[in-house]
């Protein structure tokens, strides 16, 4: 018996197994893997722990949104420690995994070395950061979002001539590749277009006096008569160390970059050298830049402040390209429906990935981004503009002249006579317009006549307006004007290719009619915009440093202090922002573009406004939400309360209690649904004041409310009622099985309860599915199993038990040859049985299956008595087959020991008589053959004394039956006997 149950837990753990890792398999089909390859450490890690932030925001609002074709976007991480051979170590695990595609990686070396894995594996990538035009030649299946170094170079020569009125330059690189080939393209481009190359140099970045040879290039500088530009093409440790020993010497020009000289690491880099001069050494130093939020459009800006709002922090460029990088893949699976159609093939994915991306092949095609429009030529690379930076102080901002890539040239009116005149620019092939950045600032002065029926203000500011060509301040058109506005130049400065200009602004704006609340906040906006100039002529940018507002709390503080609201209508501005929009019109027929549609440039500053008495009270929408929460829970409570005491009352009336138990059930989903109601009347009454993302996390709170309310609410508090009314049930039946389970029953429906709401809140907040969750909760179950193994062996062990039925409670037994003893119970561990000694013995289930069990209440006592008489034997026979007749009784099965003799009774003529007595203890149906074996076994004992059966007779054989049960003491009681023949 114990080997099949030992059968049978092995078939059960089998199957259980089976079931789990299919389960989990089918989980893992249900999501779309991408991998992301960068650092994550070292360094680099502050680049690579930016761009995951960004990628994993784009797949959190698309899984939000159900995902594509119902599969979830899964980002699987590799660090490759920006090195080479980690790169290509951690290609071939990714390879060997179910990644549709790669994003990565982040140095150009460890890009290359590791695209020759990506490519003979046929897996695509697309790096968002790596600029070497090595990485994507002669590799089909390498891309990339951000320009090569080519392009870079050559623009920057172009901005050189062009903006900064040079016709010469000075060159210094390194010896690496991303600086030598840059620093070559721009050699190679500012010869092209007649620049005077002053002074050229390449050191060497791994020499030991590396510092020694920076200050020897200084020194070389100063005895040049005329330096230019100077245009470096290194990493940032040793742009820092140029820049403040050249601003050290004195050397006060223009100093243009690649892409190194942005971002953190180069500011950091300048502060370890010299903090107190950071103002002065980052002087009229540019860099060209892949992408500067400032000057992007409105996803640009908005993903820029759902960022800052998630992490904290402002979002470097790379997070920009790595969101537009995974947008790309995100796309392409949705062009090739490899969410719809893949059968499990991730050879055949990958390849339809990589011909879909190739297939963005033209703006037509292109993925709108936030760094402009993804397309890819034939080597993979993309078609983009280049921002120009500049610095003041550490803040790294957009220079007031940029290049806008125009995708189709050939509509463009006359386009020839508008590059004569500089109002397009070609680089090569590709042809931009000059863009007159425009920032732009607004210091509130006064805010009266506010209205918040009609939400309209009256507002008084000062406007400044700083750009490189000058910008009649009277085309500004202010939105959401009552009236024309008053506007008074105060002063205007011109300071070489700064024109600035400052002017006061009073009129009436209309608030925003559509978010204004009962408790007296509502929202309101200054914009403006250029009446005639399109966004690729005028694009204004909010002057941050100017304004303040990279410190609002400071700039909020400010504003109360001086008082902007009147104080006597108890208004504060309670939040304060602004940023750069797009806004489109109907081109109407103008020469000023050749298409449908024209895009305009619009500033925004947007401030919220609050009666200061409740502001003090409610700090912010949460402490509001937080007091109504209170409220509700309180009115609830009180109103369940006298709810209850109304049905108890009302209760006692009745002569059964199962109104009372039931009361017990509803109390608590009654609290849950009160509180569920309220809570919808508070979303629905402040959820206007909250973002989007803290409304879709009440919306799950309402949704899994429902289910705790069904599950946890009606069906775990009915556990009890459910386990009693079992109890009854089960008293009814014959089997003892349900009463075994009846006793749990309670606990298996709450445990069920707690699963089912674990899997619906799972659902609702991490998006898992039922089978994922099952498959997870399989997994669990397998490990608590792993660990309770002896535990569940006994509770299989008293399933058998009771299948087997080998005794009842009340049973006499002996269980494994040991002191018989009454049985207690069976539990679902062990087995309890009382011996005369009258002390407890708990014996595993596991070992009651495996032993041999003698129940005898159940069994019968048979005493049986013969006479054998046996003719002509001697005396020593006669001794010798009693002796061996009572070694037979010895040994015979079922025969009680010391309940048996054989002995001579005497004479009958020639013969002589043996007198057999023994009892026997089995079930009556094992007595008569108990009989027939001692029967045999004496026949076969006269044969081998070679008696013949003439010489032996049997005489008088009589057999009395009586339950075991039935017997008082001693071994036999006398009154219950049966006597048969």
């Amino acid at each position: 018996m114990k080997q099949t149950v030992m059968k049978q837990l092995k078939r059960f753990t089998f199957l259980f197994l089976f079931s789990c890792v299919a389960t989990l398999s089918q989980g893992a089909d249900s999501d779309l893997e991408i991998a992301y390859a960068g650092p994550l450490s070292g360094s680099a890690e502050k680049t690579g722990t930016t761009m995951v932030n960004a990628i994993e925001m784009l797949f959190e609002e698309i899984n939000e949104q159900g995902g594509i074709e119902g599969r979830k976007l899964v980002l699987n991480q590799f660090d490759d420690e920006n090195k080479p051979e980690t790169g290509v170590r951690n290609a071939h695990t990714l390879a060997e995994g179910n990644n549709l595609a790669v994003i990565g990686h982040n140095r150009s070396t460890v890009s290359f070395a590791a695209g020759k894995v990506y490519e003979a594996r046929g897996i695509p990538a697309i790096s968002p950061v790596s600029t070497s035009s090595e990485v994507t030649k002669a590799n089909g299946w390498y891309f990339r979002t951000i320009n090569n170094d080519k392009f870079p170079a050559r623009f920057s020569a172009v901005y050189v001539q062009q903006v900064f009125k040079e016709d010469t330059v000075t060159v210094i690189q390194d010896d690496e590749s991303y600086g030598s080939f840059l620093g070559s393209e721009f050699l190679k481009n500012a010869e092209r277009l007649g620049l005077n190359v002053a002074y050229q140099h390449e050191y060497d970045l791994d020499h030991p006096q590396l510092l020694q040879n920076l200050d020897r290039i200084v020194e070389e500088l100063l005895r040049l008569p005329e330096i230019g530009v100077i245009f470096l093409a290194t990493h940032s440790f040793e742009a820092a160390q140029l820049v403040t020993r050249i601003r050290k010497a004195g050397i006060e020009n223009n100093i243009l970059g690649g892409d190194t000289l942005t971002g953190e690491n180069f500011i950091r880099h300048l502060k370890e050298i010299d903090p107190k001069r950071i103002w002065l050494n980052t002087n009229r130093v540019y860099s060209a830049a892949p992408f500067i939020f400032d000057a992007a459009n409105q996803a640009a800006q908005s993903f820029r402040t759902k960022y800052q709002q998630k992490f904290g922090i402002d979002p470097g460029w790379q997070a920009a390209f790595a969101y537009d990088t995974a947008k790309v893949i995100v796309e392409a699976i949705r062009v090739s429906e490899i969410a719809k159609h893949n059968n499990g093939d991730i050879t055949r994915a990958r390849r339809q990935l990589r011909e879909t991306i190739a297939s963005f092949n033209s703006p037509l095609k292109g993925v709108p981004g936030l760094t402009g429009l993804n397309y890819f030529d034939e080597l993979g690379d993309p078609t983009k503009p280049v921002a120009i930076g500049f610095y003041q102080g550490p803040y790294f901002v957009a220079a007031l002249t940029q290049f806008q890539l125009i995708d189709h040239p050939e509509g463009v009116l006359r386009l020839e006579e508008k590059i004569k005149n500089s109002q397009i620019i070609q680089v090569g092939d590709l042809y931009f317009f000059e863009t007159n950045v425009v920032y732009a600032g607004v210091k509130l002065n006064k805010i009266r006549q506010i209205d918040f029926n009609k939400t309209t203000f009256h507002a008084d500011f000062s406007l400044w307006l700083r750009s490189h060509e000058k910008l009649d301040y009277k085309n500004i058109l202010f939105q959401d004007v009552i009236e024309p506005v008053k506007m008074e130049l105060i002063r205007e400065e011109n300071l070489g290719l700064n024109h600035y200009q400052l002017v006061r602004v009073q009129g009436v704006f209309q608030g925003d009619t559509n978010n204004p609340d009962r408790l007296g906040r509502f929202s309101l906006s200054i914009r403006f915009r250029h009446s005639q100039l399109p966004r690729n002529r005028a694009l204004f940018i909010p002057d941050s440093l100017g304004m303040g507002t990279i410190r609002p709390q400071v700039l909020l503080q400010q504003i109360q202090e001086s008082q902007v609201l009147d104080p006597n209508q108890s208004w504060i501005v309670d939040t304060i922002s602004s940023h750069s929009s797009s806004t489109s019109e109907s081109a109407l027929g103008s020469l000023l573009t050749n298409d449908d549609i024209i895009e305009y440039s619009v500033f925004n500053l947007d401030f919220r406004l609050s009666k200061a008495g409740l502001d003090l009270i409610f700090a912010n929408v949460w402490y509001l939400f937080g007091f109504y929460l209170a409220i509700n829970l309180l009115v609830s409570l009180l109103g369940i309360y006298l709810l209850l005491r109304l049905f108890q009352f009302l209760a006692r009336k009745t002569k059964t209690d199962f109104d009372d138990q039931l009361l017990v059930i509803i109390r608590v989903p009654l609290h849950f649904l009160v509180f569920f109601v309220g809570l919808t009347f508070i979303q629905k009454d402040l959820g206007q004041w909250l973002s989007d993302g803290n409304n879709q996390l009440i919306e799950k709170i309402l949704e899994l409310l429902i289910v705790v309310i069904v599950l946890m609410g009606f069906f775990y508090r009915s556990g009890n009622l459910l386990r009693e009314s079992f109890i009854q049930w089960a008293k009814s039946t014959e089997t003892k099985l349900d009463d075994l389970i009846a006793p749990h029953l309670g606990k298996i429906v709450k445990t069920l309860s707690v699963i089912l709401v674990g899997m619906k809140a799972g659902e609702i907040f991490f998006g898992l599915s039922a089978v994922s969750f099952v498959g997870i909760l399989g997994a669990f179950g397998l490990a608590i199993g792993l660990l309770f193994k002896d535990f569940l062996s006994e509770v299989v062990a008293c399933f058998n038990i009771y299948w087997d039925n080998p005794f009842q409670e009340g049973d006499k037994v002996s269980i494994g040859g040991g002191d018989a003893g009454v049985l207690v119970r069976v539990g679902l561990r062990s087995t309890v049985i009382r011996p005369d000694s009258g002390q407890l013995v708990q014996i595993p289930n596991t070992a009651v299956v495996g032993s041999r069990i003698e129940n005898y209440s159940r069994a019968v006592e048979a005493k049986t008595s013969y006479q054998l008489k046996i003719n002509g034997i001697t005396s020593s026979l006669l001794k010798t087959i009693i002796g061996d007749i009572r070694g037979i009784l010895e040994q015979a099965e079922g025969v009680m020991p010391y309940e048996h003799t054989a002995s001579f009774l005497g004479f009958e003529g020639n013969g002589r008589v043996i007198q057999i007595t023994f009892v026997s203890v089995a079930n009556p149906d094992e007595i008569e053959r108990i009989l027939d074996r001692m029967n045999m076994q004496i026949l076969q004992l006269l044969e081998s004394h070679e008696i013949a059966q003439i010489d032996y007779e049997f005489l008088h054989i009589e057999q009395s039956v009586t339950k075991r049960s039935e017997v008082q003491s001693g071994f036999w009681n006398a009154k219950t006997m049966e006597s048969a023949p």
